[in-house]
C-alpha cells in the first residue's frame, strides 16, 4: 500500500516547509575508539558490539527538508485508554505529492533496529541501587531519586551521558533521568532482556508536542532513521542535489586519572560483548588488577544543627556545668559538717595525770 514505484527519485521544488533548528540532544556517538581516553575506549568498543548499537551510532543520509516535514506534521494517535497508540507523519512521495504514515511501536523498533522483548525484565529500585554502588557512587547511593551523574567516577559518568544524550530528545536536566530511562543502562551493565524498545518509545513520543516544535525539532536523528527507513522500504532514491540532514555527536570528557584508581571494572557480562579478538578490549583487560582495589569507605558528613538547636544545647550544657559545680560545693560543706559532727562525738580525753610530789628526809 505504501509502495509507490520502486527506483523512482524526486525533488520536492515548490513545495514550503519551516527550517527547524536540531535541538542539542539525540546525539551520536562516535565509533573511533582512538579519540577516546582509556578506559572509556574500551567501554565505547562494547557498546558498538550491544543491542543499542544501532540506536547509539547510526547517522543515515537523508535530505533534511523531509526530516523537517515528517515531525513538523507529527501527531500522536491517542486509544480510548488514553495511551499512545502510534505517531502519524507526512511524507513525500513521487511528482510532490503528500502522504500520512502511521509509525506504530513496532515500526518504530524495526527503524532502531531493535527486537520486541515479549517478557522484558524491570529492575527494582534496590537492584538500580546496587548498580550505581557497584559502580563506585560516593557517597553511597540509598535513595534511587537522589541519584545525580556528578557523583559517579567518571568512566560511569560518561557511560550515562552516551544514553542520556544519544537516546533521549532531553535538552536538560543532564544530572538525573527517570527511574524507568535508567533501566536502559542496567540492561546493558548486567546483560539484561529490559524493555529497551518501550523506553525510547515513551521517550520518543512525549517530544511530538513539545513548545518549540515549530522553531526546534526534537529527536532530530531518530527522525531522520525512522523517514530514511520508510524510503528504503518503499524504494525511494533521493535526489542528492538536496542538502542532508547534519548531526551532533557527543564530546569526548575529560578523564581524571586518578578517579580510576578506585573506579569499578567494566562487568565481563560487557567486555563478551566483543566476542572476536579486539586490541582496544585486551589492552583494557591486561591492566586489570584482580583483585581490584576498593575505595575505601568515605567519613559520613556531620549534620548540621540549626542555630536555635545549638543555642538550646548550649543552655543545658551550662545548665549541667551550674548544677555539678553547685553539687561539688555543697558536697564539700556536707563533708566538712560531718567531720565536725564526729569530732564533737569522740569521749573526753582524761585530764592529764601529774605525778606526787617527792620529799627527801635529811636527818
Amino acid at each position: 500500500m505504501e509502495n509507490t514505484g520502486e527506483g523512482s527519485s524526486y525533488s520536492p521544488e515548490g513545495v514550503s516547509i519551516h527550517v527547524l533548528k536540531n535541538q542539542l540532544a539525540n546525539l551520536y556517538l562516535r565509533q573511533d575508539t582512538k579519540i577516546y581516553p582509556k578506559p572509556i575506549d574500551a567501554l565505547v568498543e562494547c557498546l558498538k558490539h550491544s543491542i543499542l548499537a544501532h540506536a547509539l551510532t547510526y547517522t543515515p543520509s537523508v535530505p533534511a527538508t523531509l526530516v523537517y516535514r515528517a515531525h513538523y506534521t507529527s501527531i500522536d494517535v491517542i486509544n480510548s485508554e488514553n495511551v499512545v497508540e502510534s505517531v502519524r507523519y507526512e511524507v513525500l512521495n513521487a511528482h510532490n505529492t503528500t502522504k500520512r504514515i502511521q509509525l506504530s511501536k513496532s515500526r518504530f523498533a524495526k527503524a532502531m533496529q531493535l527486537p520486541i522483548i515479549e517478557k522484558p525484565f524491570v529492575p527494582t529500585n534496590e537492584q538500580l541501587l546496587e548498580m550505581f554502588n557497584e559502580m563506585v557512587y560516593d557517597p553511597k547511593l540509598t535513595n534511587i531519586g537522589s541519584f545525580k551523574k556528578r557523583y559517579l567516577p567518571d568512566l560511569w559518568k560518561f557511560f550515562f551521558s552516551i544514553f542520556l544524550c544519544c537516546l533521549s530528545g532531553r535538552t536538560s536536566g543532564q544530572d538525573s533521568t527517570s527511574q524507568t530511562f535508567l533501566g536502559l543502562l542496567y540492561g546493558i551493565y548486567y546483560n539484561f532482556q529490559v524493555d529497551f524498545v518501550s523506553i525510547l518509545w515513551t521517550d520518543f513520543f512525549s517530544q511530538i508536542n513539545h513548545s518549540m516544535k515549530g522553531i526546534e525539532i526534537s529527536n532530530a536523528r531518530f527522525w531522520a532513521m525512522i523517514v530514511h527507513e520508510y524510503y528504503q522500504r518503499t524504494g525511494f532514491v533521493y535526489d542528492p542535489s538536496l542538502p542532508a540532514m547534519k548531526y551532533s555527536y557527543i564530546t569526548i570528557p575529560v578523564v581524571d586519572e586518578n578517579s580510576s584508581e578506585f573506579c569499578a571494572q567494566i562487568p565481563n557480562v560487557i567486555l563478551a560483548k566483543v566476542q572476536l579478538l579486539n586490541d582496544v578490549v585486551d589492552a583494557y583487560q591486561s591492566t586489570l588488577i584482580m583483585p581490584y582495589p576498593t575505595r575505601p569507605s568515605a567519613q559520613e558528613a556531620p549534620t548540621k544543627v540549626p542555630q536555635s538547636q545549638r543555642e538550646r544545647r548550649k543552655s543545658l550544657e551550662d545548665q549541667v556545668v551550674r548544677r555539678t559545680r553547685s553539687e561539688d560545693v555543697h558536697g564539700e560543706e556536707e563533708e566538712e559538717h560531718q567531720s565536725s559532727l564526729v569530732q564533737d562525738t569522740r569521749p573526753p580525753s582524761p585530764p592529764p595525770t601529774t605525778a606526787p610530789p617527792t620529799f627527801t628526809i635529811t636527818t
